[in-house]
């Protein structure tokens, strides 16, 4: 049986040649789904080569797509993460500024944001404490690269900051989920960590 690299080229040159096929003569991309003439392609290197597995066979989907091998479009995932990361840049300004109407935005009615004291604020809370000057950030500094992962309708961010509030100082590491609502991320949960 060829290398993954020759069934990758096999797989590749299928999928031009049937890509610019008459099969396809006339049709716009607008009509058929772009994937087609590579899965079609995929379809006949197994036919070729029934040892493939259908789990190489959907490894070798092309990235132009924006395929990886379980199928996830990579470009919406990364869009999704970028937009989860400018929320919660967002959201720490907003902080710091006191911002009640931004955090309405982007804090969801449920919200449980636990402090690293093991308090624990709703939205309302939260925000009120924010306006009456109970919770004065001033400054939140990350201190490491958010890692965002997607699920759905669901992300998780992991990160750490420096934070200033209340007169204290300290780092923190955290997690946050953030869920869709009717196209609206919202964060619903908070739980941060103080490092020594």
């Amino acid at each position: 049986m060829p290398g993954i690299d020759s069934l990758s080229s096999i797989c590749s040159s299928l999928y031009q040649r049937l890509n610019s096929s008459s099969m396809f003569a006339g049709t716009s991309h607008q009509t058929i789904s772009r994937p087609v003439p590579f899965l079609l392609a995929i379809g006949i290197l197994r036919c070729q080569f029934p040892a493939v597995s259908l789990q190489l066979s959907a490894e070798l989907v092309s990235s132009e797509y924006g395929y990886t091998r379980k199928g996830v479009n990579m470009v919406a995932t990364q869009n999704l993460e970028a937009t989860i990361v400018g929320l919660e840049e967002e959201r720490l300004a907003a902080m710091v500024a006191a911002d009640v109407d931004s955090l309405d935005r982007i804090l969801a009615d449920d919200l449980s944001y636990v402090h690293t004291t093991a308090a624990i604020d709703t939205k309302e809370s939260l925000t009120s404490g924010l306006a009456s000057g109970r919770l004065n950030y001033e400054s939140i500094t990350p201190t490491a690269e958010r890692v965002v992962r997607t699920y759905g309708d669901s992300a998780i961010v992991r990160g750490g900051a420096h934070v200033h509030v209340n007169g204290n100082h300290f780092s923190l590491e955290y997690t946050v989920v953030y869920v869709n609502n009717d196209d609206n991320w919202q964060m619903t949960s908070w739980h941060a960590t103080r490092l020594p």
